[in-house]
């Protein structure tokens, strides 16, 4: 529902082997193995080898999960008209930018393999921002409070007749008479024009409790902010309401978390009126459909479109979700998407293509993605998955924060 513009530029992989080389190397080993003359450690090798060039092929990063085809991919030509979007601003507070500004004197420009501690920051009180962090910890915990209190609304827009009733049922939205402005200090939280007040990009990449008390916070989300007044202002009485789920879980409850993420983020929307017309959950997982279904609560099944294989990341792929999004709807519709799928090869080509692609970047409203990065405190779950620094994915959030996106990370 915003406008935006860029160009994307495929990401670059180192070359690797052809296929027919590959596939001639793993027969030989599997010979050999079968005479006694070879390893098994050889014949892993050759197959990781084989991987590689199968799906890396012609320097494309394409998920392992499905089946892909070597020639380029032809891209339908989009019907979408960009907008100007001139005057779209994007105002971080205080304590994002500070940790922006500052990222190599806290240590979160790491290379190779070593891992920044991401949880000092809280702590350390000699820091110009210690007493606003700590204010808006304070402040943020009154939030969630709120926020558990409110009580459910139906459908917002069954409510826009007429832009005085429709401003009436946005103003329902608020947890406090003058707005999230009421609860927070303008300087503490981000704020962009278009959808409101959201919570400062933080190097914990969840929540701040994970440094008392790590298991119980892992999965939580009441580090999240959401505005859902301006976010109202900003639907239309035909808008579709449309979530993209790439890596769906299906562990809705969790004996030690409680309510899972994945659950959490439908019921948050909803309780605001924000009700998913259509929601398309890809897992790469092998399921079966009866246990999927049984698994979906009965409030979120008419809207569910399970997608039982892997995202292909190249551009215009038919797998590859970005792709319906472009072909299928408007800037007026409300689109969230969700990006955890644990490669991140195949994540990064995602989100490069979201923070350069015109047309996704007026297309998406609310991003949230789990990013693998070299991080202390997160190291162990993380473990095997790790790409990049703390410091490069701040900057990469922030970026498509200032292109019009708003961008959360994902626990």
């Amino acid at each position: 529902m915003h406008n935006r513009s860029h160009t994307a530029t495929p990401p670059h992989l180192p070359p690797s082997p052809s296929v027919g080389d590959l596939k001639k190397r793993w027969n030989d080993n599997r010979t050999s193995v079968k005479r006694g003359k070879t390893a098994p450690v050889m014949v892993a090798f050759a197959t990781i080898l084989l991987l590689k060039a199968l799906f890396m092929n012609n320097e494309e990063v394409v998920s392992p999960f499905v089946s892909q085809k070597d020639e380029d991919i032809e891209c339908r030509q989009s019907k979408l008209a960009l907008v100007d979007s001139s005057t779209y601003t994007y105002e971080p507070s205080s304590i994002e930018q500070y940790i922006i500004d500052h990222t190599k004197s806290l240590g979160y420009e790491t290379t190779g393999t070593d891992l920044a501690n991401t949880c000092d920051i809280i702590f350390d009180d000699t820091l110009p921002i210690h007493k606003d962090l700590q204010q808006y910890f304070a402040d943020l915990k009154r939030y969630n409070k709120l926020l558990r209190k409110f009580q459910p609304l139906d459908d917002l827009r069954l409510k826009f007749n007429s832009e005085r009733e429709k401003q009436q049922a946005c103003e329902a939205t608020k947890l406090h008479k003058r707005g999230l402005s009421g609860i927070f200090k303008r300087d503490q939280v981000s704020n962009s024009s278009s959808v409101g007040i959201f919570e400062p990009l933080f190097p914990t990449m969840r929540s701040h409790k994970i440094c008392t008390d790590f298991e119980s916070n892992l999965l939580a989300m009441d580090y999240l902010v959401h505005d859902f007044y301006s976010m109202c202002l900003q639907l239309q009485k035909d808008s579709r309401l449309i979530f993209i789920d790439m890596g769906a879980s299906l562990d809705f409850h969790d004996d030690l978390h409680g309510e899972m993420p994945a659950i959490y983020i439908h019921s948050i929307y909803s309780k605001f009126g924000f009700k998913f017309d259509h929601i398309y959950a890809y897992e790469v997982n092998p399921k079966y459909p009866s246990k999927v279904f049984e698994a979906i609560p009965d409030e979120l099944l008419s809207s569910w479109h399970w997608i039982n294989v892997g995202v292909d990341a190249r551009k215009c792929a038919k797998m590859n979700p970005f792709t319906m999004l472009v072909n299928s709807f408007t800037p007026e519709d409300f689109i969230v998407v969700k990006l955890d799928i644990d490669t991140p090869v195949v994540e990064a080509a995602l989100v490069e293509q979201l923070r350069k692609d015109p047309e996704l970047l007026q297309l998406v409203d609310q991003f949230y993605f789990e990013h693998h990065v070299h991080q202390l405190e997160l190291s162990r779950p993380w473990a095997g998955t790790m790409e990049g620094s703390v410091g490069g994915s701040l900057d990469l959030m922030q970026d498509l924060r200032r292109k019009g996106i708003a961008a959360h990370y994902w626990p």
